[in-house]
């Protein structure tokens, strides 16, 4: 019973964090034409996403159930660093308008990212094995990472920083 409340209680926090994003992704939208509002509300909306989906995955026990999720999730997890990127770009005043072409290629990382990630079995770049750990109630997928994944992580941390 202590391991469901674990996996419950994280469940709720990560929904209550995708909630948290939509909410301000509406303050965002409502604001966007000031400077970097409008990256902010896609980021908050690529957040959302991924604590969402998270969410999602973590009441579930089965690795095919949980796997079913990870190609959503990755649609967040590759666009976070983008929209931060975009975002610490306009309040830095580096840039004041977001072209389609600078969109598009700051996308493509990312678009490829999650075509492999719903492609894996196929080719196993993102990962090369995945199992489950814990116990009934909090378990967690762990990953043998493909080439890919090292691809995309790189990318993602270069546009943190």
């Amino acid at each position: 019973m202590a391991m469901f409340e674990t996996s419950s209680f994280v469940a709720s926090a990560t929904f209550l964090g995708a909630v948290i994003a939509l909410v301000m992704t509406a303050l965002m939208w409502n604001r966007r034409q000031a400077p970097g509002a409008a990256a902010v509300a896609w980021l908050m909306i690529a957040a959302a996403i991924w604590s969402g989906g998270y969410g999602i995955e973590v009441l579930l026990d089965g690795i095919d159930d949980k796997l079913l999720l990870v190609p959503l999730q990755y649609v967040g997890i590759t666009t976070v660093p983008v929209f931060w990127f975009v975002t610490a770009a306009h309040l830095t005043g580096r840039i004041r308008t977001v072209s389609p072409r600078l969109l598009i290629g700051l996308l493509i990382i990312p678009t490829i990212t999650v075509f492999l990630t719903a492609t894996n079995s196929s080719h196993n770049l993102m990962w090369h094995d995945a199992y489950v750990v814990g116990d009934a109630g909090s378990v967690s997928v762990i990953f043998d990472r493909g080439g890919w994944f090292w691809v995309s992580w790189i990318y993602s941390y270069l546009a943190f920083f």
